[in-house]
């Protein structure tokens, strides 16, 4: 197979999954503004499917998941916002995947913050936002970088109260809270339900079936969100 043409395939492989991906966001969307709480429950069976089908697939040959799940739920999460902008025609709105904040009051490392998904005005710029609407951490594991999203929470605080007060920082984890995230940060938690930062949706435990009550939590929350 010619070069060009391997790379061709290729591209038109990634083209059509993102395709994919972009349909499921609209049809979540048009569930949503028929009838919030189908919405949700369609949200909560199927918006891990796209992790599990690639985790399936490459444990089959034997490979290396590495951080395939979380970069799928990434993408997933992408497009169900950037199908949401398209159904209603907004493109002063842009969705970025992968989005790195300036920040020139760090002291250690680098001056950006690495943020998984923001939204927000858009400045014409490729990868720059004008404003800031909303900021999305995204963990299939709910301890995975949460302690560093405390700490960048921290950082961007002068953005947030000073610059552009009204954007909020969220944190979404498909996994329970360990008890010792509990304890450690139990006040910081109660901060950012109150603040409808912090969604917990529970679907990737292996620890039996969840009870009818916590199914209807996950998806009054998933409306919410």
């Amino acid at each position: 197979m010619p070069l060009q043409e391997f790379k061709q395939n290729l591209t038109n492989n990634i083209k059509e999954y993102h395709k994919i991906l972009e349909d499921f966001g609209c049809e979540i969307y048009d569930r949503y503004k028929k009838n919030p709480q189908d919405a949700a429950r369609f949200f909560l069976d199927t918006i891990c499917l796209p992790r599990s089908v690639h985790m399936d697939f490459i444990k089959e040959g034997d490979m290396n998941t590495g951080s395939v799940g979380g970069i799928v739920i990434e993408w997933t999460f992408y497009h169900l916002i950037d199908s949401m902008l398209k159904k209603e025609n907004r493109s002063d709105i842009k969705v970025i995947n992968g989005y790195k904040l300036p920040y020139k009051w760090k002291k250690e490392g680098n001056k950006e913050l690495n943020i998984d998904i923001a939204v927000g005005i858009d400045n014409g710029k490729p990868g720059k936002l004008k404003r800031l609407l909303y900021l999305i951490e995204l963990k299939t594991n709910f301890e995975d970088g949460f302690e560093k999203y405390c700490v960048q929470q921290g950082h961007i605080y002068h953005h947030r109260t000073k610059n552009q007060p009204d954007f909020k920082y969220h944190y979404i984890a498909f996994s329970k809270i360990p008890p010792y995230i509990k304890k450690t940060y139990n006040s910081k938690l109660r901060a950012m339900s109150k603040r409808k930062q912090l969604w917990c949706f529970p679907i990737l435990d292996k620890l039996g079936n969840p009870s009818e009550a916590n199914i209807r939590a996950c998806e009054e929350n998933a409306a919410k969100l």
